[in-house]
């Protein structure tokens, strides 16, 4: 998600044009700008509503209850800076859970986009305490809040059923395809959706030769995203291969980073990227809470109704002591993390480590 903000509504392309080899330094590739002025490493959208739908779940003991879950969608939409039109239109029409999708669509006179999907991922992380109908049907619901078209609703269980079956197996469900036909057996989900998936979802699919409509739609930003991890060998090529199909690049690529980290793990996304991202969210009462890679990952396990990762020192501290100086009295130290923890404040820290929130309010 964060990865892709720069290159939003932007041609193919974009990324290997801008970063034909990698950049190890600062941020990395995570430039952030894009149409609505990202910080660099800064996740959009994508990324608040899936905050929202997962501290939902947290707070309902695990459980998904849709009119919680639509009240902390409201809360976000209050203070977002992005909005697709379909979640604007659903989430702005003052009906409540239960009525605002239709209301929105009817308004809009479409609700095909991929809102619904690009936040999915909790439901698929839960799912593996869930089991697969649930995950399923919920997927099914979640996006039911916002997106009346059938088809995101379908869109959506097919990336969370994908991320559900990776965390357990820890492989990609090459045969997805085959699969998703077996979803219209549950109520209100229609045979023709899946149909339609189920060849969208073919090994023989490609964006190139594919005429259907742009990845804005929920169904061509599975079907891109599932590509990118199947034609791909790690996390960053299947982002990478993502982002540079164009268009709506940050929904595609964050779909495609839940399917593909999944699959790869935690220990497979370049640290680099890992370091740098960072955002907020707004929950109903307004206030706004913060997220880095760590509260991400924290909330991912609560998901999975475990607790913290463990934070432990692995080493005592060590400095901060003089390296470089200078007549002016100005100097380098060195030290370890937890050295430079317990450093004065008046010194700015630089650090190529995952530091949370260590330094909150110091010069970084």
């Amino acid at each position: 998600d964060a990865l892709g903000a720069f290159a939003e509504f932007g041609p193919a392309g974009q990324y290997s044009e801008r970063f034909p080899s990698p950049v190890l330094t600062g941020t990395g590739e995570m430039i952030g700008g894009g149409v609505f002025g990202w910080a660099p490493g800064e996740f959009t959208d994508d990324t608040q509503m899936a905050l929202a739908l997962a501290e939902a779940i947290v707070a309902y003991a695990g459980k998904f209850d849709p009119a919680h879950t639509f009240e902390r969608f409201v809360g976000w939409v209050q203070g977002a800076r992005d909005v697709g039109s379909t979640t604007s239109a659903a989430l702005r029409s003052g009906k409540p859970w239960h009525q605002a999708a239709e209301a929105g669509h009817q308004l809009l006179g479409r609700s095909g986009s991929n809102g619904g999907v690009m936040r999915v991922v909790p439901v698929g992380i839960a799912g593996v305490r869930w089991g697969r109908i649930d995950t399923w049907l919920i997927a099914f619901d979640q996006a039911r809040l916002t997106h009346f078209d059938p088809s995101v609703g379908v869109g959506a269980m097919v990336a969370a059923e994908l991320v559900r079956s990776a965390i357990v197996s820890g492989t990609f469900d090459a045969h997805i395809h085959s699969r998703v036909e077996g979803f219209s057996v549950l109520p209100g989900v229609p045979k023709e959706e899946c149909d339609r998936f189920a060849a969208l979802l073919s090994p023989k699919w490609s964006p190139f030769t594919d005429d259907g409509p742009s990845n804005g739609a929920a169904t061509t930003c599975v079907a891109q995203a599932v590509w990118a991890v199947r034609s791909t060998s790690s996390f960053a090529d299947a982002v990478i291969a993502a982002i540079n199909l164009g268009g709506d690049t940050d929904t595609v690529a964050a779909v495609t980073g839940a399917l593909a980290g999944a699959v790869y793990g935690l220990q497979g996304i370049p640290s680099r990227w890992v370091t740098a991202v960072h955002g907020s969210l707004r929950r109903p009462n307004g206030n706004v809470a913060t997220y880095s890679a760590m509260g991400l990952h924290d909330l991912a396990r609560a998901l999975l109704d475990r607790g913290p990762a463990t934070r432990t020192a692995t080493e005592a501290p060590r400095g901060p002591q003089v390296v470089a100086s200078a007549r002016s009295g100005a100097a380098v130290l060195a030290a370890n993390l937890e050295g430079a923890t317990e450093s004065p404040d008046h010194m700015a820290v630089v650090s190529m480590c995952v530091v949370d929130d260590r330094f909150a309010g110091r010069t970084q």
